[in-house]
């Protein structure tokens, strides 16, 4: 709205309408000649960074600042999208104040360019209420108030105007300062809220006060008493001639207009906002992607063990047929019996991390006189046994009485009597290598360890067509009894699934042999056991195939803890924790991984820890299973910007850690 009041007549002396109350003569327009666009809209985008703030803020600062238990996905749980959702959000509202202060700035540059002071460029972009041109020049419900009451009345509205920009802009501010500082380790979870909410509370109070001194005056006030733009040529002209007349009007107590010549800082301003929204938007992002991608890092990369648990839970029942444990036996040499046995057939570990075995076997299991060859020695092994041991060739007879004498069989009768079995410190060299991390951990062939259930199955398909059933028995529960050592003792999923295997064959095994000698009824028990408990594991399993997200992690640290499982598991799900935990829950990305953790890694220390060089093994897998790799000197670009905001991928319990590796 264009306002027009006349000029008054100078003099000397203070002008009589400033002493009488009456309004000057009608002089200026309002707002002035080009600042048309820019009138009130500075409310407009105080109002949208407010609301921006408040959608991208509220949600995100509750998702970080509150402290999460060991296995949660943070205070939205499985809804762990919200802040992620809300933040992107936020940052679009955002958008378009920023663009609107921008526009404005620029705007005002070209403004001062034409002459204008900085006041009244702000009296004009203040003017929501389209009277500030009466308030200027004390007209209409202006023209009885003295010009110092309107001098104070402008600068009230100057002064609304900066508190709640400043409200609005606090609130992205403080939020990503307040994250940078508490990744940093500056700020905890209630100085975020303090630093964040406490400078944004004063902002709004101060501004709420100004505002009823303001109000105040205004109603004291009242109570007493389209646009085509010019050209370059024109638009200063009308300038100069509008500043001359207003200082003609002012006299010696109107409000000022402001100092001239200020292009360079609009100018500077308009680029430092182009800055100030680039340095919010790195960091809000970069909480975004992590927030979301925290949650796909664990339904992508944590197992959940379903098929193991139910296949370990399908020959529980054959436990029966273990061989009594011999205390005598020490774990360090059924660890070292173990390592033998998985070397059988080579001249050497083959890895410089793997210990070299205590007693070497370089004659492989099967020789090449093996019908079909030792390649197809599985089902050469399985034929035997399927068929009556009174039709064994004698080329069979004398390949079998040959595996029958190799050495390593005293390995096999030692495993099947061990109670426990150090098998950390007598595979791996101690301590592991710095380079080395949980993915690195060198696993060796486990063929040479099936070859010896096999051969034992071929020993027993012998000793039975020999009419020495119980021998045949014993080697059959030997077998049986080395399978489950590798099921309860190494903490390697692949050690436990073969043990499984093994275990199954044994189990098989053990039903041909009391069928070829008679004991039938027994046989059928064995049958009957085995296919109930695998039916069982399966049923108990079926519900259990796809679990929500925030099921999967509860499950995984209990899981570290639960005696009843596979040590694999256990050892699996312990670096599988730590792997995706620093990413896994916003709090934890900002603050890093806190005390309800830390005791957890105690408890699993506990539970897990049996011999000295199982410690070992903890400290590497308790940096998760990429270890070390994503540290600092190799983070690319893309991790590097998320580091701005999230710290040093070297810092322990990092995110940006797990993210460097993948990037």
């Amino acid at each position: 709205m264009e306002q027009q009041v006349s000029a008054p007549t100078p003099t000397p002396a203070r002008r009589a309408s400033d002493l009488t109350g009456a309004a000057p003569t009608p002089a200026l327009s309002w707002p002035p000649p080009g600042l048309e666009p820019m009138q009130g809209r500075l409310w407009s985008a105080i109002r949208w960074l407010l609301v921006g703030g408040v959608v991208l803020a509220t949600p995100l600062l509750w998702a970080i600042a509150t402290e999460s238990r060991v296995a949660g996905l943070g205070p939205f749980g499985g809804s762990w999208w919200v802040p992620v959702l809300t933040t992107l959000l936020g940052i679009v509202i955002l958008a378009y104040p920023f663009l609107e202060l921008l526009r404005m700035f620029w705007r005002a540059r070209q403004a001062t360019r034409h002459g204008y002071g900085w006041l009244t460029l702000a009296h004009a972009a203040l003017d929501s209420r389209r009277d500030m041109g009466f308030l200027l020049q004390g007209a209409r419900n202006y023209a009885n108030t003295h010009p110092s009451q309107r001098r104070v009345m402008v600068n009230l509205r100057l002064s609304l105007g900066a508190l709640m920009l400043a409200a609005g802009l606090w609130l992205p501010i403080g939020v990503v300062l307040s994250v940078l500082l508490a990744a940093r380790g500056a700020l905890s979870p209630g100085g975020m809220w303090a630093l964040t909410l406490v400078p944004l509370g004063l902002l709004l109070f101060a501004s709420f006060i100004v505002r009823i001194i303001h109000d105040a005056l205004a109603r004291a006030a009242r109570r007493a008493s389209g646009y085509a733009p010019p050209d370059e040529v024109q638009v200063q002209s009308f300038v100069a001639n509008w500043n001359q007349r207003y200082e003609e009007m002012r006299g010696d107590g109107g409000p000022a207009r402001g100092a001239l010549g200020r292009t360079a800082a609009f100018g500077a301003t308009a680029v430092g906002l182009v800055a100030l929204g680039l340095l919010l938007l790195v960091p809000l992002l970069s909480l975004a992607f992590t927030t979301f991608i925290g949650p796909v890092y664990v339904r992508v990369s944590v197992p959940t063990f379903s098929e193991l648990q139910q296949r370990a839970g399908a020959v529980e029942l054959l436990r029966r047929y273990r061989v009594p444990a011999d205390p005598a036996i020490t774990p360090q040499q059924a660890g070292e019996a173990l390592h033998s046995l998985l070397l059988v057939g080579q001249t050497g570990p083959g890895d410089p991390v793997l210990q070299m075995p205590v007693r070497s076997y370089p004659e492989p299991w099967f020789p090449r006189a093996t019908p079909g060859g030792p390649e197809n020695a599985s089902q050469w092994v399985s034929d035997l046994l399927a068929r009556s041991p009174l039709t064994l060739s004698f080329e069979e007879r004398v390949v079998l009485q040959h595996i029958a004498q190799h050495p390593a069989h005293a390995d096999i009768s030692l495993l099947a009597r061990a109670g426990a079995a150090d098998v950390v410190a007598t595979r791996w060299k101690l301590p592991f290598p710095a380079n080395v991390s949980g993915f690195d951990i060198p696993i060796p062939q486990y063929r040479a360890i099936r070859e010896a259930a096999y051969a034992r199955l071929a020993v027993a398909s012998l000793q039975l067509s020999e009419g020495r059933g119980v021998e045949a028995e014993k080697n059959l529960r030997d077998v049986m009894s080395l399978g489950f050592l590798l099921v309860d003792q190494p903490p390697l999923i692949i050690d436990n699934l073969v043990g499984l295997v093994i275990v199954g064959l044994a189990g098989e095994g053990l039903q041909s042999v009391y069928r070829a000698t008679g004991r039938t009824p027994e046989a059928e028990d064995l049958a009957w056991a085995r296919a109930g408990a695998a039916r069982a594991a399966e049923l108990a399993q079926s519900g259990d195939l796809a679990p929500e997200l925030h099921e999967l992690v509860g499950k995984l640290p209990a899981r570290v803890n639960d005696p009843a499982l596979p040590r694999g598991i256990r050892w699996e799900a312990f670096g599988s924790f730590n792997t995706i935990a620093p990413c896994m829950n916003p709090h934890w990305i900002v603050f890093g991984l806190g005390h309800d953790y830390q005791e957890w890694v105690e408890q699993s220390r506990a539970s897990l820890v049996r011999f000295p060089g199982d410690e070992e093994l903890f400290r590497l897998l308790g940096q998760g299973w990429i270890g070390t790799r994503g540290g600092d000197d190799k983070v690319r670009m893309p991790a590097r910007l998320l580091g701005l905001t999230l710290g040093g991928a070297s810092a322990p319990g990092s995110c940006l850690r797990l993210l460097a590796s993948t990037m």
